[in-house]
This record gives C-alpha cells, structure tokens and sequence, in this order.
C-alpha cells in the first residue's frame, strides 16, 4: 500500500519525499481502518451483553496489531546503518513509556541519536530519551518534562540538559530564538557553557513545521561540524526559511544558503 501512495506523489510530482509520502499514508489509513472497525463493531445490531462480552477480544485484537508494528518498526531499526537516527515523538501509538527502551537499544552503535517530543494534542516527555545526543525540545515541552512553570528560561534549559544527559540541547523559544547548552557551567561566569541565537524569520507567514525543519538541520549541521554553534545557526535560518511559507513544505539547502547570503550581505552593508 505505501508503494502505491508513493507512486502517486512521483506521478503528480508533488514536493517532498514519495517514500516519506506513502508510508506516512499507509499510516493514517491504517488508522482509518480501526476507526471504521470500532464504528463497524458499535453500530452493529448485536444486543448490549453481546457487546459488552465481545470488548475484551475486540480489544486484545487491537493491542496485538499494534505490537505487531511495533516489532516491524523495531526491526528496520535494528537493520539498517545509519549516520542519523531521530526519534520524533508525536505520542501516537509507536512511542510509549514501555517501547522507548528497547527502540533506543536498537540504534546502531555510533550513531548519532537526536530525539524531539510533542505536548500537543498529546503529551511526550522528551526525559524518556536520556543520553541522547541532540534533544531539541522547545520551552512549554521543556516545562512539562520538568513540571516547572517558574524558572525562567536559563535555569529551566540548564535543569533539563543535567537531567537528560545529552550532549547538546537546543531549547526552540519561537519568536525569541533559541537558546543552545552544550556543557554544564564550572562558574557561574562560565558563559561558554551555553550561548543565544535571535530568530531569522523576518517575514512569518506560518510557523507550522519551523521545529522541524530546525531539528532536521541542526542535526546534520551538528553531525558534519561537530560544532554546536553551526549546527544551531543553520537550524535556526532553516526555521526562518520554513516560517516564509505557507503550510509544511519541506525546506531545501539552497533555501538556506539564499537566506545566509542576503544576511552576509546585510552584515557587510551591500
């Protein structure tokens, strides 16, 4: 099925990834399906007992399919190679308190691990991937994971990065930036412990997808350079680039590197 959604991105020659596309369907109608089965099994004339009897089967089915894609997710994770593994969790069905473990256990040794987690529609808390590499939570996801709503902005970072044990954390604060950790401060003058990068986004038209396409270079940037300070400069204008668009595009690095010259131009007044 997800072969087939993808073949139909590359024939209408949408934007953005066919693989990405077709899985990403075959996800959402694999929800559907169980939507029109709980609607199938409720509005069905069976009398109430019969129901009421059938719920636990009905239920264990359900919890057995989602293990089973579980244990499919897990296994191209335990087999392919790769320089990146990011975790992105939205909290809809494969990231859970019990799953989070052993999926961490099957990265690849060496890779470099990078994990973001939503409080939205649902609630992730972005502590479950300790010891990661990269998190880059933004602040309302940082205050969650620290049931903190009075620190300000640079404590509340400092206590996240000691209690999730990563090398870099990158705290998304929207219109104000963000603001990068990448060691814990010896001093309290230690100011090169942590440093604040400004927004880029001259023009807002749509934020929606800003954190993901930060995430997304600020990964790579982190894994090329080795260098926190790159990494968060190309994941910030990457989020500038992606909040001049209307809607979730996928944002391409000559998009980048268009914004980085007209502000090196700007820098030395031409």
């Amino acid at each position: 099925m997800h072969r087939r959604f993808a073949g139909l991105h590359r024939t209408a020659r949408w934007s953005g990834s066919a693989e990405r596309f077709g899985s990403g369907a075959a996800i959402l109608l694999g929800d559907l399906c169980l939507a029109w089965a709980d609607q199938m099994l409720y509005a069905s004339p069976l009398p109430a007992d019969q129901l009421l009897g059938a719920k636990p089967i009905y239920d264990q089915m359900r919890t057995e399919l989602m293990a089973g894609q579980y244990l499919d997710l897990l296994e191209q994770v335990r087999g392919t190679q790769a320089d990146i593994v990011v975790f992105s969790d939205f909290r809809h069905v494969i990231f859970n308190r019990d799953t989070i473990p052993s999926l961490t256990k099957a990265i690849p040794e060496g890779s470099f691990r990078v994990a973001d987690s939503q409080v939205a529609s649902r609630w992730g808390n972005i502590l479950e991937f300790r010891g990661f590499d990269l998190i880059t939570p933004n602040e309302r996801e940082a205050r969650f994971a620290l049931g903190d709503q009075d620190s300000v902005v640079r404590p509340l970072g400092l206590e996240l990065y000691r209690q999730a044990a990563c090398k870099y954390l990158v705290l998304k604060l929207g219109e104000r930036g963000l603001l990068t950790f990448r060691s814990v401060p010896k001093t309290d003058e230690d100011v090169r412990a942590f440093f604040a990068i400004d927004t880029f986004a001259d023009r807002v038209v749509d934020a929606v997808g800003s954190g993901d396409a930060l995430l997304a270079y600020a990964s790579l940037g982190l894994f090329s350079t080795r260098s926190a300070v790159i990494g968060s400069v190309l994941g910030c204008f990457a989020a500038a680039v992606e909040c001049g668009h209307e809607g979730n595009v996928p944002v391409r690095p000559q998009d980048v590197l268009r914004k980085l010259e007209r502000f090196e131009r700007n820098v030395n007044y031409h």
